[in-house]
């Protein structure tokens, strides 16, 4: 199949060499095998998959109980097998079907890219992000650093264009020029074979301009990675500063070590920052294109860039089970990446470091979770968000901030199958039991699924003569765009019209 579109073919092409070129220059081939490795003396390139199964068969060879043997073995094919998916993941070839041109792949990728069209609501969901920064570099320096930029931005300074400039030399904050976010969302590790189907391409390419022009996400998303590469990279300098004088605490060592920089390149980051950078009231600009060590530039953006998507939470290689990657799986379970990644990047690393700065930024998310939903109910449900009980605000508020990650999905599925009989709603008072609907049920099967049985919804009542509100809604939920929360009184006129 020949595809005519030259960005397609130039986008696909790069998300494909990419990865194997830096395999290869670590491990000497595409597939990280280690052919080529022969001592650490002797080897331009890193030990591989070879190596690793070389080791696990000497220490085999030399144990003589048999149980021990056994144990080894299981041990030595469960790595292999890990590490083998890891370098199918990193190029893209994880879980892809034997044909990807099949009808049945072509309709699940274009089914996924209509239900980003049809079912998300756009950059407001998305508030919380603002909160994280706070809960990532500390409470007094999260606020000294955005306000100060906020600040600067009115009067027309440059802060926040010289923090994007230095997130976008490190591949983040391009979400406008990738679709990252948009590929996310339509749960597409690539979309190298979207560009020869006619209707998958349309379809993929009206998804991007909704990200982009419509519901705001790409746009939100680079603005708010820009904002957090201010803040992070000030922590990044100023902590590195501070530990080769000696007066950094431990929570902080350990954090620039987590992103990959030990006391010696910490000291080597200040020596350029002060040669180079330039220090504000609050913050530190780093202005590595002026760098002269290579090491240090390489180590400041490789914590840059892993440090904003852990603030702003976008969903990596190793976030999510490695069954989410295969073809239905993936289907199924479409648009819950993001809450595998909250799950990891957010709850799991919050409550291991039980601090203040994970406190209070749980309660700038709660309330940040709590505006959106009241500006929701009162503009999008046109209901009075005062009639809301105390307990109905605060479970809204938590499952819109994303602490509770895929928790929440899953508590969301225990209620729908017992019938709001088992939960954390019911078990706070909250609601009575009720009898769910069938798709709510089938929803649980993904959001695919529950597009189909709203089709044969509309088809039964149509056929029925039983065409009524509930019809018009369930036609409505079809067209693009409808969930937009800006355009909802469009599309609430649209569905009284289809009355």
């Amino acid at each position: 199949m020949i595809g005519n579109d030259i960005f397609a073919l130039q986008k696909a092409y790069y998300r494909q060499i990419v990865p194997d070129i830096l395999l290869t220059k670590k491990y000497g081939d595409t597939s990280g095998m280690g052919y080529k490795y022969v001592s650490e003396a002797e080897s331009m390139t890193e030990p591989g998959l070879l190596q690793v199964a070389a080791e696990y068969n000497m220490k085999i060879g030399f144990t003589q109980n048999k149980a021990k043997r056994l144990q080894l073995v299981k041990e030595k094919n469960q790595v292999l097998g890990d590490l083998e998916a890891a370098v199918e993941l990193l190029r893209g070839t994880y879980g892809l079907p034997s044909n990807p041109h099949h009808w049945t792949s072509v309709a699940m990728r274009t089914m996924k890219h209509y239900n980003a069209l049809t079912m998300l609501t756009g950059f407001a969901a998305a508030i919380p992000d603002a909160a994280r920064v706070v809960m990532t570099s500390g409470i007094k320096r999260g606020f000294q650093t955005q306000f100060e930029l906020l600040a600067d931005s009115i009067s027309g300074g440059s802060i926040y264009k010289l923090g994007k400039k230095e997130a976008q030399s490190w591949g983040e904050a391009v979400d406008l020029i990738t679709n990252q976010r948009a590929m996310l969302f339509a749960d597409m590790p690539s979309d190298m074979f979207g560009f020869v189907n006619k209707m998958e391409s349309a379809m993929g390419k009206t998804s991007q301009f909704n990200f982009m022009y419509i519901n705001l996400m790409s746009r939100w998303t680079e603005m708010a990675k820009s904002m957090a590469s201010v803040t992070i990279g000030s922590r990044i300098i100023e902590d590195s500063i501070k530990w080769g004088k000696g007066g950094l605490s431990d929570k902080w060592k350990t954090a620039l070590a987590s992103s990959g920089i030990d006391e010696k390149m910490a000291s080597r980051i200040a020596v350029q920052f002060e040669t180079h950078g330039t220090k504000l009231k609050h913050n530190f600009i780093a202005g590595t294109s002026e760098w002269t060590d290579d090491a240090a530039k390489k180590a400041f953006g490789a914590a840059l860039n892993k440090d904003i998507n852990i603030t702003i939470v976008t969903p990596g290689k190793g976030d999510t089970p490695l069954f989410m990657n295969y073809e239905l799986a993936s289907t199924i379970v479409q648009f819950k990446k993001f809450a595998m990644a909250a799950t990891q990047r957010m709850l799991m690393r919050g409550m291991q470091e039980k601090d203040m700065d994970f406190l209070f930024g749980s309660i700038l998310l709660m309330g940040s979770g709590m505006l959106v939903d009241s500006v929701y109910t009162t503009f999008r449900f046109d209901k009075d968000y005062s009639k809301k009980s105390l307990t109905a605000k605060l479970l809204a508020a938590f499952d819109r901030s994303g602490l509770g990650g895929i928790y929440v999905d899953i508590n969301r599925s225990i209620e729908a199958l017992t019938d709001n009989r088992i939960g954390i709603a019911p078990l706070m008072g909250e609601g009575k039991p009720y009898g769910s609907s069938m798709k709510s049920k089938i929803g649980l099967l993904g959001p695919s699924a529950s597009q189909i049985y709203n089709v044969f919804d509309i088809m039964y009542d149509v056929g029925g003569k039983s065409y009524n509100h509930y019809t018009a809604r369930n036609v409505r939920r079809l067209i693009p765009f409808q969930n937009v929360w800006y355009l909802d009184w469009l599309f609430d006129d649209i569905e009284k019209g289809l009355r």
